[in-house]
């Protein structure tokens, strides 16, 4: 009777073994190894976790010829998890895969939704961002519309939200975020709540926000305090100690990294006696569970008892051998924290002596720029003096130069009217005439001369810019130009060429027309901008 029990079971309890054995495999591969590490696994014992997945395929195997689709769901996706940790994200999409068909199979569309995440998770790590946020909106869909999946829905939130982060999406992360939190809150879920606190501090880091990214690196730090979890508190110190050095607020960020190694060596010794502790623990049940295989076999196959106490030697020399590296790695670990330890001290060192140094040199600047700002004003002060002066004296002339042309007139005119008084034919007459247009000519060429070296103290490339806008002006229309830029009337302006009212308005009409200008007013807008 209790061989066909046995016998009944044998697959079965075959399938448990592997299962565990790849469990146990999994653990001892999160351990810190000496040797030749992978980084990119966790305590980079790459061995270990090919034997796990061997355990892994040996259960998958169990389980189809049992046809037991609950257990091969199961299999497949840790299977999947292990081609993940190993990089290896075609593999791992395929099993996460056929996980979701065998749920599908099994009609339990929780789970088959839920498989949304880890697939979701491989489209990230490989760069195809529609596709996961394809994954995770058919996921967010679902458990929004299912009553009482408030976990699932929770954890959709919580994934979109990483998925906008790697993006540096900031307001559709932080969305999401605020959603997962506010669940995680309702149903008491403590490490997406941590979690979501930990990504929104990185995502404001990241966006170099560093003020905004102090609140929820400060909150969740609170949250772990009352929980007791080290290994959170020391991120959120991390996190505060970059936003700190960020501000310049040495102070804190100092306190924060001395916080966060106090916890990093008491948490890599409770890790180490943990992990001790479960392995020792994993190796008793696995040893007590083929004991009881023995006991069972041993009156029907010797050679079965005799590899399973084969094996439990193997595992305890294992266990021997890992207690001795784990000794050794301790050694190492105190001796570079006590190097990081050192270096921190030079650093904060070196960076005391580098602030001081810098205030010093703003202060330096501070004084010099100050300097600078004074004699700056001075010269101003001293040009503004002596562009008024220049001004005063072209203003000054100009007022000479129409009233002395007034006189002249005055005088032309005279003379004029004494010439109209003698014959035509007389000589004087003539003389008298020329004497005339010699005057009129010397005085204008004597004002124009007089004007134009005064002009050019105060407006020195007034000419330069009006020829190179304008260069078909005529030597009269310049002259006209810049008495028009000084703001004279066209009757001053005739009084200095001597030349009727009438004619300076229409030489005033024809540079407007070469200028392409319409108004008067637009025209010495201009020529002041000149």
């Amino acid at each position: 009777m209790l061989n066909f029990i046995f016998k009944q079971n044998m697959h079965r309890f075959r399938a448990i073994i592997f299962s565990f054995t790849g469990q146990l495999l999994l653990l001892v591969s999160s351990l810190p190894f000496a040797g030749h590490a992978n980084p990119s696994l966790p305590g980079g014992n790459m061995d270990s976790y090919h034997k796990s997945l061997g355990q892994y395929f040996l259960s998958l195997k169990q389980d189809e010829k049992e046809n037991d689709l609950a257990g091969k769901a199961e299999d497949l996706n840790n299977i999947g998890n292990i081609f993940f940790t190993l990089k290896d994200y075609k593999k791992a999409l395929d099993y996460y895969h056929q996980a979701q068909e065998t749920y599908r199979r099994l009609n339990m569309p929780d789970a088959v939704h839920s498989q949304y995440f880890p697939i979701a998770k491989v489209y990230q790590e490989t760069g195809q961002f529609d596709s996961a946020w394809n994954c995770l909106c058919k996921a967010t869909l679902y458990f929004r519309g299912s009553k009482g999946n408030t976990k699932d829905l929770m954890f959709a939130y919580f994934y979109s939200a990483r998925l906008f982060n790697s993006r540096l999406e900031v307001k559709l992360a932080e969305k999401y975020y605020d959603s997962a939190l506010t669940l995680s809150t309702r149903i008491d879920n403590t490490e997406v709540f941590l979690g979501c606190l930990l990504g929104k501090s990185e995502l404001y880091q990241k966006a170099k926000d560093y003020r905004k990214a102090i609140e929820p690196a400060l909150e969740g730090l609170n949250a772990s305090r009352k929980i007791g979890d080290p290994a959170d508190m020391m991120q959120f110190h991390e996190l505060l100690y970059e936003s700190y050095k960020q501000l310049n607020k040495p102070d804190l960020a100092f306190y924060n990294l001395e916080e966060y190694h106090k916890l990093n060596d008491s948490l890599e010794a409770v890790k180490l006696n943990t992990d001790f502790l479960r392995l020792s623990q994993g190796y008793e049940v696995l040893t007590e569970q083929k004991e009881n295989e023995i006991l069972k076999q041993q009156n029907h196959n010797y050679q079965l008892t005799q590899k399973f106490y084969i094996t439990a030697v193997i595992l305890g020399l294992s266990l021997i051998l890992l207690l001795v590296i784990f000794l050794r790695q301790q050694r190492k670990m105190l001796r570079f924290k006590n190097q990081i330890i050192d270096h921190e001290k030079q650093v904060k060192a070196k960076l005391i002596t580098t602030i001081g140094n810098e205030k010093n040199d703003k202060i330096r600047m501070i004084s010099e720029h100050q300097e600078a700002i004074v004699l700056a004003e001075s010269e101003k002060a001293g040009v503004q003096a002596e562009l008024e002066r220049k001004n005063n004296d072209l203003l000054t002339a100009s007022t000479y130069m129409i009233r002395t042309n007034e006189k002249l007139g005055e005088i032309s005119a005279n003379l004029r009217t004494v010439a109209s008084q003698l014959q035509k034919s007389s000589s004087i007459n003539g003389e008298l005439h020329e004497t005339l247009e010699a005057i009129e000519k010397l005085a204008t060429k004597d004002t124009w001369e007089n004007f134009r070296n005064k002009f050019v103290d105060v407006h020195p490339n007034f000419f330069k810019n009006l020829n190179e806008r304008c260069p078909g002006l005529t030597q009269n229309e310049m002259k006209l130009a810049a008495m028009i830029r000084m703001n004279l009337s066209s009757k001053d302006i005739s009084k200095i060429t001597m030349q009727q009212h009438n004619s300076i308005n229409v030489a005033r009409y024809r540079l407007r027309k070469k200028l392409k200008i319409d108004s008067e007013d637009q025209l010495i807008g201009y020529l002041l901008q000149l």
